[in-house]
């Protein structure tokens, strides 16, 4: 038993390693007691009226004591000194408690409020107010997040604590609506690369929609300024970093290999550059398909080099392919510019294989498909449809 007081008890509390326990009582004092001899080892003293709530700090060091004087006191666990005063309530504080991180003090009040405050300053932060009736009891979650209080009204109410220290600033990271970019970052004398939060809470412009679409709008930024290497090396780079996002830049990436192996066999078409360059660009050739398998004018880029390096059969299996992937080629009114010289191609693949009359059937399909183009044709367009004649030509036949 503890015994001691003059009064009736009101509250007591336990230290968090059980050393200690505290109680409160009517008698205006709260007292420490040895919880393994309980023997009593000192007395707060200071409040003028009944002492109604204990508790203690989560490290020990202090104690907290609320009272019908319509304060609540702070002391050192130690030194049972008195070493601050929580005044503002206009009634009996009914109820104490306090953080886990010991940074805020809840009280309740007989004049219907809870009020909070700093635990270093003893300053007021805010007070809790909608209660129509005392609070006769406080608690605080223990991440410190929420206050719960009770009332004569009938109700207990939740209220979120406003957070400090780490706790304010992860919870204004949750808030944030946005991160800044890099240039914004750059412009504010910050490292233009984002804080790890950034990218972990998946804030714009760092949330994986938006940093993809600016992987694939940097990348084509830099196809159109004729910097296709780079463009590989950015999108390729930022796949490595973020593998989920491989499926959503593959087109992207096949594009600018595409694009790559393209303009070297329009040189050698149409420019007499040697054939043997296209060795130096087959690779971007068919990493494009291995990203691309089913995409028409990749697969039309890989069979054209394949066909001018004599690798017949794999051209007409790259060309047979990409017709197969466009059926509607020869009846469909879109734009059918960028698929001139296909037919020309798979036909002189045909024709290379020995099979005559189907290399005429294809190249007759090239000049239809070249007859359905305005008049402006491009200068490849015109290269397919001389060659298709040319080729029908020598083979005895009629355009």
């Amino acid at each position: 038993q503890l015994k001691g007081h003059t009064r009736r008890l009101t509250s007591v509390a336990v230290t968090s390693d059980g050393a200690r326990i505290v109680t409160g009582s009517y008698d205006d004092t709260a007292r420490v007691w040895d919880a393994q001899t309980f023997a009593e080892i000192g007395q707060l003293k200071g409040h003028t009226s009944l002492v109604t709530s204990v508790a203690v700090t989560s490290d020990g060091a202090r104690i907290v004591t609320g009272s019908a004087d319509t304060t609540a006191r702070v002391w050192d666990a130690k030194t049972l000194a008195e070493i601050g005063q929580l005044k503002g309530h206009t009634h009996t504080v009914t109820s104490v408690a306090v953080t886990s991180d010991g940074a805020r003090i809840v009280t309740g009040s007989w004049d219907n409020t809870a009020r909070v405050w700093d635990a270093k300053t003893f300053a007021e932060i805010g007070q809790l107010k909608g209660h129509t009736g005392p609070v006769t009891s406080v608690a605080v979650t223990a991440d410190g997040a929420r206050i719960v209080t009770g009332s004569n009204d009938n109700t207990a109410r939740v209220w979120v604590l406003f957070p400090a220290g780490q706790a304010l600033v992860a919870d204004a990271q949750r808030i944030a609506p946005r991160c800044l970019t890099p240039d914004e970052r750059q412009r504010y004398h910050l490292s233009p690369a984002p804080p790890r939060w950034c990218a972990t809470m998946k804030k714009w412009p760092y949330d994986p929609v938006t940093i993809v679409n600016t992987a694939a709008s940097t990348a084509q930024q830099h196809i159109q300024a004729d910097r296709h290497r780079e463009a590989i090396a950015g999108l390729e780079q930022f796949i490595e970093r973020t593998p989920a996002a491989a499926a959503r830049l593959a087109p992207a990436l096949a594009s600018a290999h595409n694009d790559i192996a393209w303009a070297a066999f329009l040189d050698v078409a149409m420019r007499a550059k040697p054939v043997e360059t296209l060795k130096d660009v087959l690779a971007d050739a068919e990493k494009a398909v291995q990203l691309a398998p089913d995409d028409t004018g990749i697969l039309d880029t890989r069979g054209q080099i394949y066909l001018a390096l004599g690798r017949i059969e794999e051209a007409f299996t790259d060309l047979d392919k990409a017709i197969e992937k466009s059926p509607d080629l020869m009846t469909t009114s879109r734009d059918l510019s960028s698929f001139t010289g296909i037919f020309f191609g798979r036909g002189r693949a045909q024709e290379l294989r020995g099979n005559r009359d189907a290399a005429i059937a294809d190249y007759r399909k090239e000049l239809e498909l070249i007859a359905k183009l305005d008049l402006n044709l491009n200068e490849y367009t015109k290269h397919a449809q001389s060659q298709a004649r040319a080729r029908l030509t020598a083979m005895g036949v009629a355009p």
